[in-house]
This record gives C-alpha cells, structure tokens and sequence, in this order.
C-alpha cells in the first residue's frame, strides 16, 4: 500500500543519510548522559553520544546517492531531479541532475574542513524537497538519498495523518537512528511549532502514538517557514540537535542521531 511506501522511502532517506560520529574519540560533551545504555566508548548504538565530528575533511568532498520517488508499489529511482547543494549561509556548493537511475554526484570545495550542506531538489510535476543529513560532510559520502514525490501523494501523507497543511508552512520527515545507523524505537522529536504525528504499529500514521516505534521515523506538518532546531531524546538522552530551514510548501527529510 502507498501508506507503507511512505515509511519505507523516508527510513531508507535518513538510514543512508546519516554520517554516525565515530564514537571511538573525543569527550562525553554536554549533549546528555549515557543513561543505561552503557559508556561512550566502542561501537554501541550510543558511544557516540555527545561527540565531537572531525575537523576536518577532504577538498573537495564528494556527496553522491540517488533520487527516489514512489513508483506504483516500490521505491524507484527519479530521473531528471535538479539537485543543488547549498551551505549554511544559502551559498551554492554544486548542483547535479539525477541520472535515468536517480544517481547523482556532486563534489565541492571544503577548504578541508567538514562543510554544513544541506541538498535541495525540484522536478517536473514534483513537490520540492529537501535533504538535512544529521552532522557535517566530514567525508566523501554515497549517502545521499533525496525523497521527492508528486503533491498527490503528499496529500494523501496529510490526509493519513489527520493534518490540513498550510501551504505557508514546511513539513519535516525526521529519522531518527543510533551511532551504528539503525533505527531508534521510543524517541520523542521536537520541532518548535510543528505537528509530530508518529506511525503506529501498521507503519501508518497515528495520532495517538507518542514516540517513534521500529522505523524511527516521525512526520512533522505545519512547521513555521524560517529556521527550525530539529531534536530529539530517548531513555533520558538528548540527541545530537542541528538546524534546519523549514520552507513553504518544500517537504524536508532530515536525519538525528546522537
């Protein structure tokens, strides 16, 4: 079903968009205590809670990975998708056009150290959208996978979740995985003055849910258009925040880990 689809694009979306931390190095920070969930050391899925990403970064560095959309039943790859990379202060880093397969690559000039890119992408009889990974490119990266889909279908999302959109406002499909890029059931996400609706046990949309179940996924409707600080917490842990630019009628997808 199209409903199921939706939580398969967007988990596979902010799976492959994550860039974990190596949770090997660096201090325990300020970002919230480890709970029961172990030390930050090694490779748990939250060793890296509250640590610092590289400082640096290869020049250029490459972010590549594919355009996906809904094809009647599956996922399918989206041919023709302008795709253009964007820095923190809106300055442009590169641009792409998604091949046949959705593949697309873009290499940009870091001065080596990580960049805060975010990708954005527009087609022909598609609902613009956004990509937010959740730290800075500190490597190449094949990570990319940009969501974009027909206005019908987000609609019919809308529609699922109970929620008239306004179309002055942004919506946010949030991922939220460990340091080991799996998928965190039991978190709760936060964007100021957005709707959270979390999926429910058929992986549908459900009002009464309050946390993400195994898909880690929460849809976020109705965010004011401006700057947004995207976070999350689980088990007594607050997880990685960073900043996203909610844009009218753009759907985003963006990825949080610890």
């Amino acid at each position: 079903m199209r409903n199921a689809l939706f939580a398969t694009v967007l988990f596979a979306c902010g799976s492959s968009s994550s860039m974990p931390v190596d949770g090997s190095t660096g201090s325990n920070g300020s970002n919230g205590s480890n709970g029961s969930n172990g030390s930050n050391t090694g490779s748990g899925p939250y060793s890296c809670l509250g640590q610092p990403i590289p400082t640096t970064a290869p020049d250029p560095v490459t972010l590549s990975g594919s355009a996906v959309t809904l094809n009647g039943t599956s996922a399918a790859g989206a041919a023709d998708i302008s795709i253009t990379a964007y820095d923190s202060g809106s300055n442009v880093l590169g641009t792409a056009t998604s091949a046949s397969s959705g593949a697309y690559s873009i290499s940009m000039t870091s001065g080596g150290k990580p960049v805060d890119v975010h990708l954005e992408a527009s087609g022909n009889g598609m609902r613009p959208s956004a990509l937010y990974p959740a730290v800075d490119l500190y490597q190449n990266s094949s990570a990319g996978i940009v969501v974009i889909i027909p206005q019908s279908d987000f609609d019919f999302l809308a529609s699922l979740a109970q929620v008239t959109q306004d179309p002055q406002k942004g919506a946010v499909g949030v991922a939220v995985f460990d340091c080991n890029g799996n998928a965190i059931t039991g978190a709760a996400v936060n964007i100021p003055g957005g709707d959270v609706i979390y999926l429910g046990s058929n992986n549908t949309p459900d009002t009464q849910a309050s946390m993400t179940n195994s898909t880690g996924i929460a849809l976020v409707f109705n965010v004011p258009a401006g700057q947004a600080t995207l976070s999350a917490t689980v088990g007594g842990m607050n997880l990685r925040s960073h900043t996203i630019n909610a844009e009218a009628g753009v759907t985003t997808t963006a990825a949080i880990q610890p």
